[in-house]
């Protein structure tokens, strides 16, 4: 596990960049050019608290049933829980997180 969060200084770095606009755009295109409707389950390697994660499932993927992380930070898993609760329960998404490094990860039944 991470020593030292970063969860706050890039939320800080973030505010500073016009990425939620290019990400936006990037999410217009795609929906234009893919068909997520199939998508069912989903995993994120690395997501942070979620944000961009969050956006691409609610926008790209209407029949998700099922979303899951795999975060190290603390305190991004900690952003990653409450955005969970907050975006995707409601809307009946089963989701699970995972506190561990992508190279430690071997599943969610650990």
């Amino acid at each position: 596990m991470a020593d030292h969060s970063y969860y706050e200084p890039f939320a800080a770095f973030c505010k500073r960049d016009n990425y939620d606009d290019v990400f936006r755009e990037a999410l217009d295109e795609l929906a234009a050019k893919v068909d997520f409707a199939h998508v069912k389950s989903c995993v994120a390697f690395g997501p942070g608290g979620g944000e961009q994660e969050i956006k691409l499932a609610r926008r790209l993927m209407t029949n998700l049933r099922s979303f899951a992380a795999v975060e190290d930070d603390s305190e991004s898993v900690k952003a990653l829980l409450e955005n969970y609760s907050r975006e995707l329960h409601p809307a009946g998404v089963e989701t699970s997180v995972v506190q561990t490094t992508a190279e430690n990860w071997y599943s969610f039944t650990q």
